[in-house]
């Protein structure tokens, strides 16, 4: 990475090193792509400008870290991870090339943070699946492009029956992981709580451009740091761990146990729990 044709050191050792990197995201440029949705250029101007007004606020969130003063503990924890059963690999990086998501940002190389999640229970695991209406109509969008035998609604009866889902609870040990669970840990790295707690879906789809949390996964990845453990957002009782495979290396953590989820009975569970009855 060069900032005006100078090095920038990307391992984050100062604060100096923070802001130099913060310059370089703001000069990220607006996909081509992206700008041939306006019609004239008055409308490309004033995406433009909104874009980096947007992108501005989430360096500003970010731009003040203190890595010297950073939480950092070790890990040594059953966790758990929840994937698709066909996963042959489920403690496998490979959807963070595939998909955006809280620690990880795929469309620019320097921010593409390969990514591995955990939930400190089931239940942290699959809210956030199927926290969102959303996440539902894409897995139904999925489902039609896998079977164009059903209609629509005979998909939406068989949706959770006909792909399945895996819960594997895991042995996880792992040093030098980033704390972020509290106030005082959120204050010591000097950055405000909604780096990690806001989302990231309309930042990413209307602009193209990475959130403070991204930027977050990346300095911390850089710095050296093996994961973020934080609160998950869905549950504020509990934890989700995310790790780093660049730092890691593979993981190869002991199962101890592995059931089948489903799928069906949970989102019922869900959506009668967020509708209060």
């Amino acid at each position: 990475m060069t900032e005006d044709n100078k090095s920038v050191n990307t391992e984050f050792q100062s604060e100096a090193a923070v802001r130099a990197f913060c310059r370089w995201v703001l000069r990220i440029p607006v996909p081509d792509d992206k700008l041939t949705e306006y019609a004239t250029a008055k409308e490309k101007k004033a995406f433009v400008e909104k874009r980096n007004r947007r992108l501005k606020t989430q360096i500003d969130d970010i731009c003040g870290i203190t890595l010297k003063s950073a939480n950092v503990q070790a890990i040594d924890a059953p966790y758990f991870k929840i994937v698709k059963a066909k996963y042959k690999n489920p403690l496998s990086s490979g959807g963070s090339a595939i998909a955006n998501s809280r620690f990880n940002f795929k469309s620019n190389d320097e921010l593409r943070n390969r990514t591995i999640y955990f939930g400190q229970d089931k239940i942290c695991c699959y809210t956030e699946l199927f926290h969102l209406d959303i996440q539902r109509d894409n897995y139904i969008s999925t489902l039609l492009q896998a079977s164009s035998v059903l209609s629509q609604t005979e998909l939406e009866k068989s949706e959770f029956k006909k792909y399945k889902y895996c819960v594997y609870e895991y042995e996880v040990k792992v040093q030098n992981v980033l704390i972020l669970t509290s106030q005082s840990t959120y204050k010591a790295l000097g950055i405000p709580d909604r780096v990690v707690k806001d989302e990231w879906y309309s930042v990413n789809d209307d602009y193209e451009i990475p959130t403070a949390g991204q930027l977050l996964g990346t300095i911390a990845k850089k710095h050296g740091f093996n994961g973020i453990l934080y609160t998950s957002v869905r549950n504020q009782t509990k934890s989700n761990l995310v790790l780093f495979e660049e730092n890691t290396g593979e993981l190869k953590f002991s199962s101890k146990s592995k059931v089948d989820l489903d799928t069906e009975k949970l989102f019922k569970d869900i959506t009668q729990r967020n509708s209060g009855s």
